[in-house]
């Protein structure tokens, strides 16, 4: 569209079609200019690199792995530990929990839990707890107040005995493994 009409058309055409072709063939004529083909087109045309050099790049890289997998155990743990206030915090008759878990990892596998201890903060006799419901007494002995107990630390005994139930069912632990701790 830039192009003259009439007899300057096909003269312009002619230059810019040269200039095309300049630029195209350009590195092509320093490729074929280079004295030293075998250099050009063999394997020294490529960089070289030390064993050693490659050995210090594998090492940065499990370094760089190792510290990554630790970030990411430290993340899971902190969330594993939010997860059990949760649950603890959804128990009646607890006002707060703060909970601590330890990771231990295995060889060949990732990092499982060890210990899970958790702070329980009864709820105040003050503090709104729903409507009262009468105590519902099961004929086991896991439930059965212990000798001297109190009704306040017979409820905290059960909520602390429920807790650690649940724990090891959803997180595939031993009872061993789980404190429940009441402030």
């Amino acid at each position: 569209m830039l192009l003259p009409s009439g007899r300057m058309q096909g003269l312009v055409r002619l230059v810019a079609g040269i200039f095309i072709m300049v630029a195209v063939l350009n590195p092509l004529m320093v490729f074929l200019q280079q004295s030293d083909w075998a250099h050009t087109l063999g394997p020294g045309a490529l960089p070289q690199v030390s064993a050693a050099g490659y050995e210090e790049i594998r090492r940065e890289g499990e370094a760089l792995r190792e510290h990554t997998l630790a970030q990411a155990w430290e993340e899971a743990r902190v969330r594993l530990e939010r997860q059990i206030e949760a649950m603890a915090g959804l128990k009646n008759g607890v006002a707060g929990a703060t909970a601590k878990v330890v990771m231990a990892t295995g060889q060949g596998q990732g990092p499982a839990i060890e210990r899970i201890w958790v702070r329980l903060r009864a709820e105040q006799v003050g503090e709104p707890a729903g409507e009262p419901v009468s105590p519902v007494t099961v004929g086991s002995e896991e439930t059965a107040a212990p000798a001297g107990a109190g009704p306040g630390e017979d409820r905290q005994a059960a909520i602390a005995t429920q807790l650690v139930k649940t724990l090891t069912g959803f997180y595939g632990v031993s009872a061993e493994q789980v404190q429940v701790i009441w402030e």
